[in-house]
Parts: C-alpha cells; structure tokens; sequence
C-alpha cells in the first residue's frame, strides 16, 4: 500500500483499504450489513452476544472463535478481503517496477559514460604497469646502495603486520561488514561522493582495533600501503585493491536509491524540490565513481591508517 494514500477504515468490521470502490464493496457485504443493522435486538438481561457474520450468536468470544474456524461464511469473506489486499500489493509493485524502468531510462547516459570511464582504466592501467616495470628497475638500482637499515625496516614492518596484525580481516570481508545506513546514502548526495564515501570507509576502520583493521601505512610521506587480502599481507602498490573496495562501497551505497525514491515519489516530477535532490544525488554517485576521485578517497583513508612506530 503506497504511504501517500489515503485510507478507507470501517472500525466496525476492522476492514481497511487505499480504494475508494473495494471499501464501497465492503458496505455491501453481508459481514458490514449485519454489524452496522441499527434495528438488531439487545440481548435480554444486559448479556453481551458476540455474534458471527453467519447469524450466529454467542455469550463468549472463545466460542464465537472456534465458530468461525467452521463458518464457511465468515472464511469466505476472510479469503476475499485477503485476496483485495493481494491485489493492492500486486499493484504496488507494479508501480516500483514502473519507476525503476523510469530511471533505468534516465541513466541510459551515465551508462554510457561509465563504460567510456571502464575503457580510459583500461588504458590507465597499461600505462600504470609500464610505469611499474620502470620503478621496479629503479629500485633494483638502489638496493645496494641502501645498506642494512632498510632490510631492517621492512623486517620490522613484516613482524608487525604477520604477528600484531595476524588475525586482522581481509580487505573484502571489510567492505562487506560495512552497513550503509539511509543517512549515509543523504550524505553522499549532500556531501558529495568523496567525502561521503570517505566517511563511511574511515568511520567504520576507526570502530576496528588497530591490529583487526585491514589496512596499513608505513610511511605517510611515500604513502606505502599494506592491505590483507585472502589471509595474506602484501604491499597495494597500484591501490587495486583499496580501489576495488571503495568501488563496492559506493555501489552498496546505491542501493537505498530505489528505496530513496519510494519514499519521496514527487522526485519524478520535474520542478520540484525533490527532482533537483534526484538528479543531485546521480550527480554525487554514479556519474562521480572516477579514478580521480577514487585517489582523493584513497589519501582520506592512508591518512587514518598510518603506523604508530
């Protein structure tokens, strides 16, 4: 039953119904005639009757209850008002299924330019691994120029994340436990995407210990990162991993949209206060899931997670 629409109530009989032509059918029914009958005969003697649809009349409820699990009347008109309401559930989701289509067809662009978006990672990444091969050349240069204090430092490092942090959660089942609340989707349209999702993500590693918390910095000024991930510790030197879950963070986001919009169904009118909040928050959502955006995230994150040496 739509929450905008109005109610048709017969405190009588405890029927109710958004239509006006079913709570008309209910006042023709027998069950209505019956209890709404003004020249129906008081009991003698003060005694309370319970009477039944059917006719029938008695002095406890208790019978009148296990009357009716017999009456085929009474069941019959049960089965109707079941299947009236049956109905108005059919026809509310049919109307869910409309507006979903509606904006399935709005987004037809933002699609598009998500697809464009996928092909320009593409060819970031073949230019991320080139430039990988280049630095892995670099620091192989470096490494006996460096001495012993490095090779001590990244000992130290792997010490601390394989026994502190050795029972510390992998990166994906992180960003599962994550709950997005209707609050957090509002402020993501208000706020804007990176700092919504920014928040979110911080706000949920600051509730972990330390030593549970997926992800490290081990150094603020390089922004080196260590994610767990299938139980094992390594260094997210392209930020895949960090990028894929603040990707799965925003697309958990996206899914109060369709219940954003039930409840504020004048947002599919144009002109409206609530249409502009629409088309804001596919602005702060969908059409701002960028690289870009995703490294200003990424920096918002490491700055929470930096080791305490």
């Amino acid at each position: 039953m739509p929450k905008n629409a109005k109610i048709f109530y017969c405190e009588l009989c405890d029927f109710k119904c958004s239509k006006q032509s079913n709570y008309n059918k209910h006042l023709l029914t027998r069950k209505h005639k019956i209890l709404t009958n003004p020249n129906k005969k008081m009991p003698d003697d003060n005694v309370v009757l319970y009477s039944c649809v059917c006719g029938k009349k008695y002095k406890h409820t208790s019978s009148l209850c296990s009357h009716r699990k017999i009456c085929t009347m009474y069941n019959n008109l049960e089965i109707k008002n079941q299947n009236i309401e049956i109905s108005e559930k059919q026809e509310e989701d049919e109307e869910l299924k409309d507006v979903i289509m509606v904006m399935m067809n709005e987004n037809k662009e933002l699609r598009n330019m998500l697809m464009n978006q996928q092909q320009q990672l593409k060819n970031q990444q073949e230019q991320l691994i080139t430039q990988q091969t280049n630095h892995n050349e670099q620091i192989t240069e470096m490494i006996p120029k460096i001495g012993n204090n490095t090779t001590s430092n990244t000992f130290n490092i792997n010490m601390y994340l394989n026994n502190e942090c050795k029972d510390a959660m992998n990166i994906t089942d992180f960003t599962r436990s994550i709950e997005i609340s209707m609050g957090d989707f509002k402020k993501v349209g208000s706020h804007g995407y990176v700092d919504g999702i920014s928040q979110i993500i911080v706000n949920a590693i600051k509730d972990m210990e330390v030593t549970k918390r997926p992800l490290h910095c081990s150094d603020a000024k390089r922004e080196t990162l260590y994610v767990k991930d299938n139980n094992e510790w390594d260094k997210d030197f392209s930020r895949e991993k960090l990028n894929k879950a603040i990707s799965n963070v925003g697309r958990k986001t996206l899914q109060h949209f369709p219940e954003w919009m039930k409840s504020n169904p004048e947002c599919n009118s144009t002109n409206t206060v609530k249409n502009n909040e629409y088309h804001s928050i596919i602005d702060s959502t969908i059409s701002q899931n960028t690289d870009e955006n995703k490294k200003k995230i990424a920096k918002n994150i490491i700055k929470e997670v930096i080791i305490d040496k």
